[in-house]
């Protein structure tokens, strides 16, 4: 009998695990969507043709971050406006993490080959960007500190004037706190 026991405790875990995914990629989703409402009322978009134009670069985005790990050289990014950055990355790479932990989910109750095949292409694809995000925080650590004024000074200039142009590109506002 106490060979049976660790089944139950490991489909528990999973299923933690599983709807942990879910939650957090429901979070993510709510949060894009938040943010589209935001950028929807203080009249981002012009058309609906701008709304699907970001979207698209988005949607392009999201899949290059998929397949960076299996891509052998370096990834660049297109350039994308604030709106596809802080609206449909969040919510497309949270849609793939509901997917995932559904599939998850939906397997744990009974064998369904077709649904196997794309669970296991979504956690393959999951578990790689993982392992290369982990990978890179790890050279990441290994960068020689700033320890001179100069460096520190230079760094906060550079973050400054590309805050700056993000502030004139997208036309920000100051409104005062009670408004």
């Amino acid at each position: 009998m106490a060979a049976q026991e660790p089944a139950p405790m490991c489909a528990r875990a999973a299923g933690l695990m599983h709807w942990l995914l879910m939650f957090v990629g429901s979070l993510g989703f709510l949060n894009a969507a938040s943010m589209a409402f935001q950028l929807q009322q203080q009249g981002h978009w012009a058309s609906f043709r701008d709304v699907a134009s970001s979207a698209g670069q988005a949607y392009y985005l999201a899949l290059r971050v998929l397949l960076t790990p299996f891509e052998v050289g370096p990834a660049v990014p297109p350039e994308l406006g604030i709106d596809a950055w802080v609206c449909f990355m969040p919510a497309l790479l949270s849609f793939f993490l509901c997917v995932t932990a559904s599939l998850g989910l939906r397997l744990m109750r009974g064998p369904a080959p077709g649904l196997a095949l794309a669970y296991g292409l979504c956690a393959a694809a999951l578990l790689a960007l993982q392992a290369h995000v982990l990978q890179e925080l790890a050279e990441l650590s290994t960068w020689e500190e700033l320890t001179s004024d100069a460096q520190m000074q230079d760094s906060f200039q550079t973050l400054h004037a590309a805050f700056v142009s993000t502030w004139n590109e997208e036309q920000c506002q100051l409104l005062p706190a009670g408004a």
